[in-house]
């Protein structure tokens, strides 16, 4: 049963059976689930590529300098479970420091490509469990929300901060479920954060996330706003200020 957390790091498969450490990896990744993001940062950042893919998918890991410092650049497609399995993989390549960002779709009234910092999250998936205990929730580390706030007004970026609602099922977000997380103080939906901030605290690396506004779930009829356009239209201020902030965040 997924409720019953076995919490033995010596698993039959570990991350190290199948990455080794990389030459050159950056202690400091920042990671999305974006294709476009990625063909953006292709085209308009100066970048090194460190690895072609691992072991799981083709996805490059890429250098970037910034500030003095050195970030690396990934793409981990959408959805917990791969998302953790290549977050698995960074970590045994050397990553300690997680930065992720990616869209959301809103529960409230949120102005469309506005700044989220998620505090906490609904653990609606299953991957989190293998992880961490059964709760409901999980908390985000604190030291790291106030640092991405003082970096959001050191940039005059308006924010919001609020409980997001992580779930596997694309689909099955239904008019019900929504006003039930919306009850519970849910400000935003999205597929990821249970589960990266579960598999943060069990590796003990640092992590912090942030979200953009995308669609909206906040009235009766969908509204789809930047989330299905092939435009950037605020993404790429959101790599612009990942890459940055990056380099700040876990000092």
């Amino acid at each position: 049963m997924v409720l019953n957390f076995d919490n033995d790091k010596n698993a039959v498969i570990n991350p190290s059976d199948m990455s080794a450490k990389l030459e050159g990896m950056p202690e400091t990744v920042v990671i999305f689930f974006d294709s476009k993001i990625m063909d953006y940062f292709l085209k308009n950042y100066k970048y090194e590529e460190l690895k072609k893919g691992t072991e799981i998918t083709k996805h490059p890991i890429y250098k970037v300098n910034k500030n003095g410092r050195e970030i690396g650049v990934f793409l981990t497609g959408i959805g917990a479970p791969l998302c953790i399995v290549l977050c698995e993989d960074l970590v045994a390549m050397g990553a300690k420091n997680i930065l992720a960002f990616g869209s959301c779709g809103v529960l409230i009234d949120l102005k469309e490509a506005s700044i989220i910092l998620p505090n906490r999250a609904v653990r609606d998936e299953g991957t989190s469990y293998h992880y961490a205990p059964a709760s409901e929730e999980i908390d985000l580390d604190e030291k790291y929300i106030n640092r991405l706030v003082e970096l959001c007004k050191e940039s005059n970026i308006d924010y919001t901060i609020g409980k997001t609602w992580t779930t596997d099922a694309l689909y099955r977000e239904t008019r019900g479920r929504v006003k039930e997380r919306v009850e519970e103080g849910c400000i935003c939906v999205d597929m990821e954060c249970s589960a990266l901030t579960a598999f943060a605290k069990f590796r003990e690396i640092n992590f912090a996330q942030f979200f953009y506004a995308a669609d909206s779930l906040a009235k009766e009829d969908w509204d789809v706003r930047i989330l299905q356009t092939s435009e950037m239209k605020g993404e790429e201020i959101a790599l612009a200020l990942a890459i940055d902030w990056a380099t700040k965040l876990f000092n």
